[in-house]
């Protein structure tokens, strides 16, 4: 924080911005500890020691100094933009992360404009559905990933469609350990960002990828071992996914093919596909030429 700071006050304007480093040393400190208990709706835009000529400082900082592709500070963005896990939006989990979104509004909450704790990885499309909102009350308050710990237990629930390519429904289940604040939070943000629609495309997508893969593994398989090699594949995928946090909604698809008894059969081709006949061809056609001779 303090190094963005002097960054970001390279001239007489930003004096009174300077000298307020410890102040916002302590502000930072108390954002922290509100976020790590769930507790950041009662983060007050006004702070102890920062006035408002600071608070417009920082804001004017920003804009000018941190975000601006010409400003001093712009190399601490970028690095801050470039932490995003696998370069994906922190909201969302699956599309590319593009900027940096301030999880308090910048216009409600100067103080905190740039902060490094306060600015979050996004994708546009999130970005532009988060806008200035900020929560009033605990379940509320969207997920928070420097703060928000969900635990080791699968959450994101996925139901496959016994349809062609298999598509799924993604959801939220909750675990054991949670409690009804969190489980609130975490369907809030799922549905406030329409997760469950953008999730399922995605794992279509992923499946598309994977299809023909799928077809060889059936075809491949020896003494009717075809469904069988396909779950190990799938699970053998799910656990790959799971390595990073990022792809857990990949992870958790995988986990629901490999657990279908109908995809691990078949359930992967498309309506227009002809089981087995382009993944069989180049055996078939040998045997069928040498008995004509």
């Amino acid at each position: 924080m303090s190094e963005i700071v002097a960054a970001c006050t390279l001239d007489p304007e930003t004096a009174a911005f300077a000298d307020a480093s410890a102040a916002l040393a302590r502000v930072e400190a108390t954002y922290a500890a509100l976020a790590s208990d769930g507790r950041i709706f009662e983060f007050e835009s006004q702070q102890p020691g920062i006035s408002p000529e600071v608070a417009d400082n920082v804001s004017w900082a920003y804009d000018i100094r941190l975000s601006s592709k010409k400003g001093p500070g712009r190399a601490y963005y970028d690095e801050m933009r470039l932490q995003a896990p696998g370069g994906s939006c922190t909201n969302c989990m699956a599309r590319d992360a593009a900027a940096l979104d301030h999880y308090l509004p910048k216009i409600d909450f100067p103080v905190v404009a740039i902060q490094p704790t306060n600015l979050l990885p996004i994708c546009t499309a999130c970005n532009g559905t988060k806008l200035k909102t900020s929560a009033t009350e605990a379940n509320e308050q969207f997920l928070h990933p420097f703060f928000d710990r969900l635990g080791p237990e699968r959450w994101m629930g996925v139901t496959v469609l016994e349809e062609p390519s298999s598509p799924t429904v993604f959801e939220v289940r909750r675990p054991a350990n949670w409690d009804d604040t969190l489980y609130e939070r975490v369907q809030n943000h799922f549905e406030r960002f329409q997760l469950g629609v953008l999730l399922s495309q995605k794992a279509g997508t992923l499946m598309g990828n994977h299809r023909l893969a799928f077809e060889s593994f059936f075809a491949d398989a020896l003494d009717g071992d075809g469904p069988a090699a396909v779950r190990r594949e799938a699970a053998r995928l799910a656990l790959s996914y799971a390595a990073q946090p990022q792809s857990a909604w990949a992870a958790a698809a995988f986990e629901a093919w490999s657990n279908s008894t109908w995809f691990c059969s078949g359930g992967w081709r498309m309506e227009d596909d002809r089981p087995l006949d382009s993944a069989m061809a180049h055996r078939l056609a040998p045997a069928d030429s040498a008995s004509a001779g």
